[in-house]
């Protein structure tokens, strides 16, 4: 059975109705180039699935690389998507692709300590100030203190009842 893995970068200073803000006007409200270098070594070779927005606002050089790109749509539901691979899904956003895969295996998150935006329109639809209770095995991988930044990754691996695998 294939594992259900978020990818999500938060905006660790800003929420809205308790939820960590991820986009504003349709896209990722930040440029963090060391943010983007751990996205793609994550997800390299792997397959991702997003939502239509997402996948238009990705590079085309992003487009290009080496990964299997499932994009969302009527004509391309969830359904279709699970039927077609067997392979771990990359769940890579935006908010309504993440609550269609409400109880992720493995969540690998990006906190990111960034100005406020204004005009949030995207939040990361899962409570993550449960991570450390219902989730085990975070740490922090990098920190990387910039101007006005402050960023660490945490990698976690949710307990189902009846997970087919153990940590």
């Amino acid at each position: 059975m294939s594992k259900i893995i978020h990818v999500v970068a938060v905006n660790e200073n800003q929420t809205v109705n308790d939820f960590h803000v991820i986009g504003a006007n349709n896209t990722i409200p930040w440029n963090v180039p060391e943010d983007l270098k751990h996205f793609a070594k994550i997800t390299s070779g792997k397959h991702l699935v997003m939502g239509r927005k997402t996948y238009e606002s990705l590079p085309e050089s992003f487009k290009a690389g080496n990964r299997t790109i499932h994009v969302l749509t009527k004509e391309n539901p969830v359904e279709a998507i699970l039927e077609a691979t067997n392979e771990d899904l990359y769940i890579c956003g935006g908010q309504m692709t993440y609550a269609l895969f409400p109880e992720p295996d493995e969540v690998w998150l990006s906190f990111l300590r960034v100005t406020p935006v204004s005009n949030p329109d995207a939040v990361y639809p899962l409570d993550i100030s449960e991570y450390g209770t219902s989730y085990y095995g975070s740490a922090i991988y990098d920190v990387l203190p910039q101007e006005h930044l402050l960023m660490h990754f945490v990698h976690s691996k949710h307990v189902k009842a009846n997970s087919p695998y153990d940590a």
